[in-house]
């Protein structure tokens, strides 16, 4: 608890002190003294293991996977005043669905929920309408593994941005022969029907997150072999060609909390200050949600 305290405090002068952001902000990104963050969970909620975070009304918000002792998984929607204590405002419940790698897309009075889910027998990507963070229970199938793709086996991890006029959607998938977790693209011009590149663009690589920051695309995604978030970075308008630049690691998984596995990044700035989340595993098999900045 002492330590939490003294993390907050450093994190809160960092903020007032440091106001601007940095041309390079991922080379400054440290993990947060204070890790693993604070999560006010609803009774019998334990286990959180993905999620998305992003700003809202000048809040940061989540949507947090958690596993109940009795009902199952479910969806947290969660709020931080300052990035680092989080409580839930209420839950989505699942019924029993496998989700993983939720996703909330908002542009203008646009809500929904994006998620992975083997519903209907394979991981395939799925969308949810919601309003006011609650979402109605609409889901429609987006995309499915598909024959003779790199995305034959699963399709997982969904990230959906506009940029200009048009939609991208950034996810992960698995072919069933050779290869590992590979990310692609696919564009839209309405958000509703989708052409997907044939060809992904990172080799080696799952749970996509992208910004936009001083004209260029950075891409925070994790290795699938367990060393910890990366991040690549592209000028330009992107397209089914584009060549993305390896701009190397960003988070280790060196500490207790993250040193069995690390994934599904998001990013995020509170006062100018880079904010970088992403859930880790420790050996005993418990996950949590992790800070650095």
């Amino acid at each position: 608890m002492r330590l939490q305290f003294v993390g907050l405090l450093l994190f809160t002068i960092y903020i007032v002190a440091f106001p601007k952001y940095s041309l390079a902000f991922y080379h400054t990104i440290k993990p947060y003294i204070g890790n693993p963050l604070t999560l006010e969970l609803p009774s019998g909620y334990s286990n959180p293991s993905q999620g998305h975070m992003w700003m809202e009304d000048q809040q940061a918000q989540a949507v947090v996977v958690s596993n109940h002792s009795e009902q199952g998984p479910g969806l947290l929607m969660m709020q931080s005043k300052n990035g680092i204590q989080w409580t839930t405002k209420s839950v989505i419940p699942l019924s029993g669905q496998t989700v993983s790698a939720p996703f909330m897309f908002i542009n203008g009075s646009t809500q929904q929920l994006w998620y992975a889910s083997d519903a209907d027998g394979s991981f395939s990507l799925y969308v949810r309408t919601c309003s006011d963070n609650t979402c109605i229970n609409d889901a429609r199938r987006i995309l499915a593994p598909t024959a003779n793709t790199w995305y034959d086996q699963q399709v997982a991890s969904p990230f959906v941005m506009k940029r200009g006029n048009t939609y991208y959607l950034f996810f992960s998938g698995k072919p069933h022969h050779g290869g590992t977790w590979q990310i692609g693209m696919a564009t839209s011009p309405d958000g509703n029907v989708w052409s997907m590149c044939p060809k992904s663009f990172i080799r080696e690589g799952d749970g996509p997150f992208a910004i936009d920051h001083d004209g260029r695309l950075y891409l925070f995604y994790h290795s699938p072999f367990y060393t910890g978030i990366k991040i690549a970075a592209l000028s330009g308008t992107p397209t089914c060609e584009s060549i993305w630049e390896d701009l190397g690691q960003v988070v280790e998984p060196n500490n207790w909390y993250n040193e069995s596995h690390t994934i599904d990044p998001s990013f995020m700035w509170i006062k100018n200050t880079p904010l970088l989340y992403s859930f880790g595993r420790d050996t005993e098999g418990q996950w949590h949600m992790n800070l650095a900045t």
